[in-house]
């Protein structure tokens, strides 16, 4: 019995911590670790945070790069732009918009390209 009671609150528990992921807060934290990491490598890497800034940002970069003609997604990212300098711009603008970090991290990654380079 105590088994069918102790899953569904670990689930419960769980739900909680991939909402908080999901937010500027996060991204923040887990792209300031990748920005961290890039200044200082030999410093104390935090693979997770530093894992889930580049998965995500990378991500989303492809999709943009695919996926340039649909109207939510408009950017004009350069061809040559990297991962690095993508995550230093995602960084800025999290730090330059902090009235928006309650916002989803995706939203937030793709609205801190379209500001960083935008279609003329």
């Amino acid at each position: 019995m105590k088994r069918f009671l102790i899953a569904p609150l670990l689930m419960l528990s769980m739900i909680g911590v991939a909402n908080a992921a999901n937010e500027g807060n996060e991204l923040l934290a887990s792209c300031g670790a990748n920005v961290a990491a890039m200044d200082n490598p030999d410093g104390v890497l935090d693979y997770y945070k530093i894992g889930h800034c580049q998965g995500l940002i990378g991500g989303l970069m492809d999709v943009l790069d695919r996926n340039n003609s649909q109207p939510l997604l408009r950017s004009c990212l350069p061809g040559n732009v990297s991962m690095g300098q993508t995550t230093r711009i995602v960084v800025r603008y999290l730090q330059d918009h902090p009235e928006q970090l309650h916002l989803p991290d995706t939203r937030l990654v793709l609205m801190a390209i379209q500001e960083a380079f935008p279609c003329q």
